[in-house]
């Protein structure tokens, strides 16, 4: 169907696009509960871990990161982020996608064989 046909050139568009996204700023703040105290501390020394470690390996990220613990029942996450790209990208991506999609399409329809009667 029309899905499966677009799916590829949709991927490569995205793909295109992705390459040239700025993050401006990424904000992760993370307050964790799992109902067990020693599971909180653990979980919380894991997500503390892993966003250094991302923030280690990215340093120009803006990434402001906080990962607490709270004992109240009360596990929560907010992931916030401001990413930008040029408008010429966006259309790039829609010609790069128009081009794909259309050239899948031909090949779909001169690779037919057509029925005798």
């Amino acid at each position: 169907g029309s899905r499966r046909e677009a799916a590829k050139p949709l991927r490569r568009a995205a793909f295109f696009l992705m390459k040239r996204v700025r993050a401006d700023r990424l904000e992760a703040d993370i307050n964790v509960d799992t109902g067990d105290a020693c599971g909180t501390a653990l979980l919380t020394a894991l997500l503390g871990a892993a966003l250094s470690a991302l923030a280690a390996a990215y340093p120009a990220a803006p990434l402001k990161r906080r990962v607490s613990c709270s004992f109240r029942g009360e596990g929560a996450a907010r992931l916030m982020g401001i990413f930008s790209t040029r408008a010429g990208y966006i259309m790039l991506a829609a010609l790069v996608f128009g081009r794909d999609y259309c050239f899948g399409r031909i090949r779909a329809w001169t690779n037919t064989p057509s029925k005798t009667s």
